[in-house]
């Protein structure tokens, strides 16, 4: 089985998907794969936007964090992870969030806010670019933040063992991967691993997998972005 080799660095600026993509080094010729997810942060309701005006999001968008801003990978791995929404108060907005992936591939998503509850995202973001909302809820604000689905090298057909800090891990929730056309809805088109409760990022566990992928299409069909 491949190692993992994988290059730690992508420019924003370039899409660098490769559309039917056969082969990798770190792909067996099997499909098997050693996917590297890496140590992340715990998630946090306002890692990457703290309690901006919403009614400021609808006209100009909102200012990122500082720590996002210096060094996105740093707070959404290498990979990247979902998104989360929550609201100072009631209000159900769609809040839609336009970046990139770890590859630079633009992506949007729609996410329907829940109050202050926090509304969970299932697409893998990198690179956050821009953030528009729907109506504005009067004298509330809006928090972007990160949450525990994470995202995937290739494109997940079959998961074959779960590995926190070098040992076997309690099932997580896997989605694997789809071939159909994505959109501001969907999963991840190359699917996502969302950890047991004990074993969710926490800033010190490292998180392995270990699968098949989808050979002829590693990096899954192209996001949605409109």
């Amino acid at each position: 089985m491949s190692t993992n080799n994988h290059p730690t660095y992508f420019t924003r600026r370039a899409n660098n998907r490769v559309n039917n993509m056969a082969y990798s080094s770190e792909v067996d010729i099997t499909g098997a794969v050693r996917a590297e997810l890496g140590i992340l942060p715990a998630a946090s309701a306002n890692a990457i936007m703290n309690a901006v005006d919403i009614a400021a999001i609808v006209t100009k968008g909102g200012t990122l964090v500082s720590a996002y801003n210096s060094n996105p990978q740093s707070v959404m791995g290498l990979y990247g992870r979902n998104v989360t929404v929550t609201l100072s108060g009631a209000g159900t907005p769609t809040v839609t969030v336009r970046g990139r992936d770890y590859l630079g591939q633009p992506v949007a998503e729609n996410i329907v806010a829940t109050g202050a509850v926090a509304a969970v995202g299932k697409k893998a973001f990198v690179f956050i670019d821009n953030i528009t909302t729907s109506a504005g809820v009067a004298a509330t604000t809006l928090s972007l933040g990160t949450g525990n689905v994470l995202g995937l090298p290739y494109a997940l057909m079959k998961v074959d063992a779960e590995i926190v800090d070098n040992a076997v891990a309690a099932a997580g929730t896997i989605v694997l991967a789809t071939v159909t056309a994505q959109t501001a809805t969907t999963n991840d088109p190359r699917g996502s691993y969302t950890p047991a409760a004990g074993a969710v990022p926490n800033g010190a566990r490292d998180i392995v997998l270990l699968g098949q992928v989808l050979n002829g299409q590693l990096h899954g069909v192209p996001h949605y972005y409109a």
